[in-house]
């Protein structure tokens, strides 16, 4: 999408979710390290990041960490971290700009959120105590907060669709994040809306019989078979049928979505990507 990022920081656009998405994300910050520890792992030659860009890093609040030094991190922090709290301070902030819209990544490919989905289970001490509950909040509150606005306009970048990608990536539960996706679709006033922005993404991924999700094909393969499965079940449920075969959808969701009819019945881990 060619949409414009809103100003860092800015007041989420209220949704039924925003409340609880903001709420959320107070809790973690506040169960994290108000900033990161001062051997924070990066890469320090030059190309990577400065000292200058490094020092204004380990001085500054996690909370007032500017867009622009979180995505310098991204792009030089290329070592396995040992200290956990580079990630628990770091990641309310990721969430947290998420949340609003913006770039973590100077090149996102959808694996913004990795580094801390390879942690996850591997390195002792991440997420710290009582995180874990509030980052599958986070989580939740993302798919339906950002489903929300796009069943209702099309002025946000990220979509349920290209959420599911970064958070499975990020060592979410896959079922988690269904369950969220089939609670928005369920919703009685935006549900329907919601489920045909969402195959209208999904179809637009949508390249020679396979839907290409290229980062979550690489960095989790292992997640292919049960993601398939599920897009499956969404594609033959009875909600999907109705908007397959509405005579009424508007010409620019239906040009996206009347391909998808070519994947029911064939939903198999390779369709999502080799």
């Amino acid at each position: 999408m060619d949409n414009d990022r809103p100003p860092p920081d800015a007041p989420l656009p209220e949704t039924p979710f925003s409340a609880g998405l903001r709420s959320a994300i107070s809790a973690l910050y506040d169960l994290a390290p108000a900033h990161v520890p001062k051997t924070l792992l990066v890469c320090r030659c030059p190309v990577c990041m400065s000292e200058e860009t490094l020092a204004r890093i380990i001085a500054t609040p996690v909370r007032d960490l500017a867009p622009d030094l979180i995505r310098e991190y991204s792009n030089s922090a290329h070592g396995d971290p040992t200290d956990p709290d580079d990630l628990n301070a770091l990641l309310p902030r990721y969430l947290d700009l998420i949340a609003q819209d913006q770039e973590v990544d100077w090149n996102s490919v959808g694996s913004d959120l990795k580094r801390f989905g390879d942690a996850r289970g591997t390195l002792p001490g991440f997420p710290a105590l009582g995180m874990e509950e509030e980052m599958n909040r986070i989580g939740r509150l993302l798919i339906l907060h950002f489903g929300a606005m796009q069943a209702v306009s099309d002025d946000a970048v990220e979509t349920p669709w290209s959420l599911l990608q970064l958070l499975l990536i990020g060592g979410w539960p896959p079922a988690l994040l269904t369950d969220a996706l089939e609670e928005l679709f369920a919703h009685p006033k935006i549900g329907r809306a919601a489920l045909i922005g969402f195959l209208a993404d999904m179809g637009g991924s949508l390249k020679d019989g396979q839907l290409i999700r290229w980062a979550l094909v690489r960095y989790r393969p292992d997640l292919k078979d049960g993601l398939a499965l599920w897009i499956g079940g969404l594609l033959e449920a009875e909600a999907t049928s109705d908007i397959l075969t509405d005579p009424t959808l508007p010409d620019d969701s239906q040009v996206w979505i009347a391909p998808l009819a070519g994947l029911r019945g064939r939903m198999t881990g390779s369709v999502i990507g080799d």
